[in-house]
């Protein structure tokens, strides 16, 4: 009851002539036009559902005072039950915006004949839009739907505001050269319940790499190849996320990509150049030599004569 009471409400509201709209199947009235909710009774920006069953007729029109053609929802439509395409093609977001004063628009969907006139159960436009001097997002929708009971739909909602999203390119890392790496964004977060992120991974400093899966939240890569000793190599990278409205800040991280340890230089031969000469060796003074002879001499004969007292000691 509370549907009928509001479907009706609209009607009153928007009917900018009389008539009534009649399900698929149901005789009906043509030549009614449709004001969006929030806009002014006017030529322009109007809305007309054609239903008609005797020419087995569906088409959601919207009307351009001044242009050649009008245009209808998904450039297609049902007359004499077979699918005929609009001279004036879609519905298109400039056309909208100049006729019914939106400083912006945003068609999410729309819907032409592409089915059969018994069995199609919707024709429509859904978009999103700013009017001019406000800044509220508004959703509308203008449609035909259901294929046995059809209703009329023109309905107007107010947008939630969106949070910019967060982008989070993970802590910074060391590495070996040579490693895998992988970056993470996981911690991006859309701050806003129900949408999605698409992730934007760039280099930004250091020696070129060649990033895999780029638009993913973990791309990776494999570290530049130093020569032993080098010197640290440092690789930075940014991520920018975006939840489907709009595109986050930008967020970096480092790698640093450290060479292998040199190794440590062999010593150098005894003699070679830039070592200490080594002393030669010192001949031994002449005197010296009698000095030890004589030494020599004197040890040996008195171990002669301590054996020889030995042999005489009386029985």
């Amino acid at each position: 009851m509370r549907f009928l009471c509001i479907f009706f409400l609209v009607m009153a509201l928007n009917l900018a002539g009389s008539g009534e709209i009649y399900a698929f199947g149901n005789p009906s009235t043509s030549g009614v036009t449709y004001q969006l909710l929030g806009k002014s009774l006017s030529p322009a920006c109007a809305f007309e559902p054609r239903n008609d069953p005797s020419a087995t007729e569906a088409e959601i029109v919207f009307h351009r005072p001044g242009a050649p053609d009008n245009m209808s929802a998904g450039g297609t439509y049902y007359l004499g039950g077979s699918i005929q395409t609009s001279t004036g093609g879609p519905i298109m977001a400039g056309a909208l915006a100049s006729d019914c004063d939106f400083s912006s628009v945003t068609i999410i969907s729309q819907n032409g004949a592409d089915s059969t006139y018994a069995a199609d159960n919707y024709i429509g436009i859904v978009f999103e839009a700013i009017t001019n001097g406000d800044t509220a997002t508004y959703r509308y929708e203008v449609a035909l739907a259901g294929a046995t009971s059809t209703t009329f739909i023109i309905t107007r909602a107010l947008v939630p505001g969106n949070t910019p999203p967060t982008a989070n390119a993970g802590p910074d890392q060391s590495v070996a050269s040579g490693a895998a790496v992988s970056l993470d964004g996981s911690g991006s977060s859309a701050n806003d319940a129900g949408q999605s992120l698409t992730y934007a991974w760039t280099q930004t400093g250091g020696m070129a790499v060649s990033l895999v899966s780029a638009a993913t939240s973990s791309p990776g890569f494999t570290a530049p190849t130093l020569a032993a000793g080098a010197p640290t190599e440092l690789l930075t990278f940014e991520l920018v996320v975006n939840d489907g409205i709009v595109a986050s800040a930008a967020d970096s991280v480092e790698v640093s990509v450290s060479a292998p340890t040199a190794p440590e230089p062999a010593a150098p031969p005894p003699g070679a150049p830039g070592t200490p000469p080594v002393a030669a060796a010192q001949p031994v003074p002449l005197g010296a030599h009698w000095m030890l002879w004589v030494l020599a001499l004197s040890l040996g004969t008195s171990g002669m004569a301590v054996s020889r007292r030995r042999r005489r000691a009386p029985e």
